[in-house]
């Protein structure tokens, strides 16, 4: 997760202005931030043209993007506790969340390199980044009154912060823990083609852990079995697919 006001000034450079000023070259077509957020917001009229069409796309989301994609927001009422708090049940489920911010603090970098053993190290230096000085040329004009769009901004998505409050609060409470608990279970157990000690046994916790995982490997094994059969389905019904998930990209996405 992104902190959600500097992912919502991201879309606007690398979507909108990066593909009209960087990709066609037609810098005359870019709309100015002020304009650009006013015409996404949930209430103008160019978004509900885009949510009749797709009512559950959020590919262009300024409002609540988080809250939205979490509690499966279906785009007919607006935000309020009750999906912020299906939200907050979603992020549980996860079993790795990652905070933007955080990918080159060494204590994330090492719970990711233990989660995911068969890689001996997690490289942060092929991270997509903007164009910086597209943006450093062309903020003048297209967004002289960032301050006051941001303000604007952490207005309209007081849930999406409040969100990613509770994520960080829930990854630093699992970077202190996992990291250790995957060790004792590797010294116990065969996972990820790593051999640990055969003969020793496993604490309570462990045991519980190593049954989860054990039952979770079976559930995923049956599940990819289960698709296997499907696969032209999901080719054939991807635009449903995408929509539900809201990652479609609508027609007009790259606007107004």
């Amino acid at each position: 997760m992104r902190e959600p006001i500097n992912r919502i000034l991201s879309l606007y450079w690398y979507e909108h202005v990066g593909w009209l000023h960087g990709v066609l070259h037609q810098t005359d077509r870019c709309k100015s931030m002020k304009e650009w957020v006013s015409a996404w917001q949930d209430s103008s009229s160019y978004k509900q043209s885009i949510l009749k069409e797709d009512p559950r796309s959020n590919y262009i989301e300024i409002e609540n993007y988080y809250t939205k994609a979490f509690s499966n927001w279906n785009g007919k009422s607006p935000i309020g506790p009750e999906d912020f708090e299906k939200a907050k049940q979603t992020l549980l489920k996860f079993d790795l969340i990652l905070i933007s911010e955080w990918l080159g603090d060494e204590t994330e970098v090492d719970t990711v390199n233990a989660v995911f053993s068969g890689r001996t190290n997690l490289v942060m230096g092929g991270k997509l980044r903007g164009n910086r000085k597209m943006q450093d040329l062309l903020k003048p004009k297209l967004a002289p009154d960032e301050d006051a769009i941001k303000e604007k901004l952490r207005q309209l998505n007081q849930w999406d912060i409040k969100l990613y409050d509770f994520a960080m609060s829930l990854v630093a409470w699992r970077l202190k823990h996992i990291v250790p608990i995957i060790r004792k279970l590797r010294g116990h157990v065969h996972v990820h083609g790593v051999h640990g000690n055969s003969n020793a046994l496993p604490d309570a916790e462990t045991a519980t852990a190593i049954s989860s995982w054990k039952d979770r490997d079976q559930q995923l094994a049956a599940e990819r079995h289960m698709c296997d059969g499907f696969q032209e389905d999901i080719k054939t019904f991807q635009h449903t697919f995408q929509g539900e998930f809201g990652i479609f990209r609508p027609e007009g996405h790259k606007g107004p």
